[in-house]
């Protein structure tokens, strides 16, 4: 590492993400990364997510270290890290979804079994 980022890791690997797409109930997906760690912690926490949304819409979810998505997936979690519509990068499919900067679909999506 060239920083001293993944030192709280405890020396384990950075895990690092899968990106996925989660279906929406309009027919639309959801792009999300997906941190898990090869040797977490606890395996018992290996059926727990964790739902991590970053602030917006002006970021979005990148491929970096990002400390507490870290820690969470050391632990043993799973984490999603969602682009919900209005992301930076996510204009068309705002647009495909009515046009407004609303994240109303999204929270529909998060609210969904």
């Amino acid at each position: 590492m060239l920083t001293g980022s993944a030192r709280h890791l405890g020396g384990s690997a950075p895990a690092l993400p899968e990106a996925c797409q989660i279906p929406a109930p309009d027919g639309e997906h959801v792009p999300c990364l997906v941190y898990r760690s090869e040797e977490p912690e606890d395996p018992g926490l290996a059926e727990s997510v964790v739902l991590v949304i970053h602030g917006g819409p002006e970021s979005q979810a990148k491929r970096n270290l990002n400390p507490l998505v870290q820690a969470l997936a050391a632990a043993g979690h799973t984490v999603l890290v969602p682009n919900i519509r209005g992301s930076v990068g996510q204009q068309a499919v705002r647009s495909r979804a009515g046009g407004s900067r609303s994240s109303e679909p999204d929270v529909r999506n998060r609210n969904s079994p």
